[in-house]
C-alpha cells in the first residue's frame, strides 16, 4: 500500500477516527451474518444432514478468515466478515448434532461441555492469535506499517526536541566561522587596495 489515501488504510492501521462508519460496519457484519446464518444452516441440516453442513460451514469460516488476514481492500474485508458471520451460524448445528448423537441421560452434560468449549475458545482465541501475530512476521503487518500517519515520516528529517536541535548545532558552527573569516579577509584586502590607490 503506497499511501494513506487508500480506502483500506484506516482499517489496517486500526485508526477508527479516520473512518468510523467503515469500522462500525465491518464490526457489525459478523453478527448480522450470524443472525441469518443460524436459521439457514439449521433448516439445511434438517434436510441434508448435520455433518455435511457443519463441515462445509467450518471450511467456509476458515477460508473467510484467511482472506481477512491477507487483504487490504475494504470490500474484501466486508465480504470476509459477512461470510465468516454466516458460517458462524453453524453453532446451532453443533448443538443439534450433539443432541442427536447423545442419549437422553448424557445430553445435558454433552451440551454443557460444548458450551464450555465455545466459551473457552472465545476467551483464549484472541489472546493466542495476538501472540502468534507478534511472534511471526506477516505481510499485512509490514504493509500496514507503510500506512503510518504522515507525522511519523517526518521524524527522521525534522527533529523538534531541544536536545536534537543542540545535537545538530555543532555541525553548522564551523561553516559560520569560516564565513566570518572569509568576510573579514575580503574586507581587509579591500581596504589595502583602497589605500594603495590613494
Amino acid at each position: 500500500m503506497a499511501s494513506d489515501d487508500r480506502p483500506g488504510a484506516p482499517v489496517l492501521r486500526g485508526a477508527p477516527g479516520d473512518r468510523p462508519s467503515l469500522v462500525i460496519f465491518l464490526s457489525g457484519l459478523y453478527s448480522f451474518g450470524q443472525l441469518f446464518g443460524a436459521p439457514l444452516w439449521g433448516a439445511m441440516s434438517d434436510r441434508t444432514g448435520r455433518r455435511p453442513v457443519l463441515l462445509a460451514t467450518l471450511a467456509a469460516n476458515a477460508i473467510a478468515n484467511v482472506a481477512l488476514a491477507f487483504t487490504d481492500d475494504p470490500w474484501t474485508l466486508a465480504l470476509s466478515r459477512l461470510v465468516s458471520g454466516l458460517a458462524a451460524g453453524n453453532i446451532s448445528i453443533a448443538y443439534a448434532y450433539v443432541a442427536d448423537i447423545t442419549p437422553d441421560a448424557e445430553r445435558p452434560k454433552a451440551l454443557g461441555m460444548l458450551g464450555a468449549a465455545f466459551g473457552s475458545a472465545s476467551s483464549s482465541g484472541p489472546r493466542s492469535a495476538a501472540s502468534w501475530a507478534a511472534a511471526i512476521p506477516r505481510r499485512p503487518t509490514s504493509r500496514a506499517w507503510r500506512c503510518r500517519p504522515p507525522s511519523c515520516r517526518r521524524w527522521p528529517s525534522s527533529p523538534r526536541s531541544p536536545a536534537s536541535r543542540k545535537a545538530t548545532a555543532p555541525s553548522t558552527a564551523p561553516s559560520r566561522r569560516r564565513n566570518r573569516v572569509a568576510s573579514s579577509g575580503s574586507y581587509s584586502r579591500a581596504r589595502r587596495s583602497v589605500s594603495c590607490s590613494r
